[in-house]
């Protein structure tokens, strides 16, 4: 009997260890399978906005700390320079655009950003000024609140090659 006893805690356990193992290994499995799936691409595009997000807050006390520009003009040179930064990054990393005409490319990303743009610089006004909310914390809530459509727009027809 005190035999029988001291097994089963022992078969037990390597059970629960087989169990926890297939478990580990069913959700790296299924981790694994969401990165590579199709969410992969708007979690690149979040990489490239973190990156770029970090980039145009620089940019941005830059302009406005050390140059004493208006935020409007630091928010406006932080978008040429930030946007050329991204179609690079966003064509090859994200949405893996191989399409030799990229002209075409970058303007359709170019004017859905300049979209994108118009809607923030409004915003931007409205929190900085009429809010009165500080410029860095309205350029991120920008950045967070323009990131689905964006990835929606370039994805469905920024980068769509010659299918449109």
């Amino acid at each position: 009997m005190a035999g029988l006893l001291a097994e089963k805690p022992h078969i037990y356990t390597s059970k629960c260890r087989y169990h926890f193992r297939q478990m580990n290994h069913f959700q790296f499995k299924h981790y694994s399978q969401l990165l590579n799936g199709q969410f992969n691409s708007f979690f690149r595009f979040c990489i490239i906005g973190a990156i770029n997000l970090i980039l145009s807050i620089l940019l941005i006390m830059m302009f406005v700390e050390l140059f004493h520009s208006s935020y409007l003009v630091a928010t406006s040179l932080n978008w040429i320079i930030t946007n050329l930064i991204g179609f690079i990054l966003n064509k090859q990393f994200t949405f893996r655009s191989f399409n030799t005409r990229w002209t075409k490319e970058l303007i359709r990303y170019l004017f859905v950003m300049a979209s994108s743009f118009l809607l923030s610089l409004m915003f931007m006004f409205l929190m900085v000024d009429i809010v009165g909310l500080n410029y860095l914390v309205s350029a991120v809530c920008m950045a967070f609140i323009m990131t689905v459509p964006n990835y929606f727009a370039h994805k469905f027809w920024s980068f769509i090659g010659d299918k449109a």
